[in-house]
C-alpha cells in the first residue's frame, strides 16, 4: 500500500525547506533549492509527484517559466517534471 501524503504534510515539507534554507548560508539559494528539490522523495517518484499536484498552489509553475513538455513524454515524465516546478515555487513563495 502506497503511502499517501496529506495538505498538511505537503505545506509543513514546503515551510521546513524554506526554513532551511534562510537559516542555512548558501552561495546560491536557488542552486541549493534546485538540489533539494530535485532529490526529494516527493518528486522522484510519480505516485508521490501526483500528491505534489494535488496540493501545490502552483500547479502551472513550470509551464509560467517556459518549460517544454514534448509528446513524447510519458506519464511519469511529465508528472515528475510538472512536480517539480510546483514544489519550487511553493518553496520560493515562502522565502519572499
Amino acid at each position: 500500500m502506497e503511502y499517501t501524503i496529506t495538505q498538511r504534510e505537503y505545506r509543513a515539507e514546503v515551510q521546513a525547506i524554506a526554513e532551511c534554507l534562510k537559516v542555512e548560508e548558501h552561495d546560491d539559494i536557488t542552486d541549493a533549492l534546485h538540489e533539494i528539490i530535485d532529490g526529494h522523495q516527493w518528486i522522484i517518484y510519480t505516485w508521490k509527484a501526483k500528491h505534489v499536484m494535488l496540493w501545490t498552489d502552483n500547479e502551472d509553475a513550470a509551464a509560467e517559466v517556459g518549460c517544454a513538455f514534448s509528446s513524447e513524454m510519458n506519464h511519469s515524465e511529465y508528472t515528475t517534471r510538472a512536480a517539480f516546478y510546483a514544489m519550487f515555487q511553493d518553496v520560493v513563495d515562502r522565502l519572499d
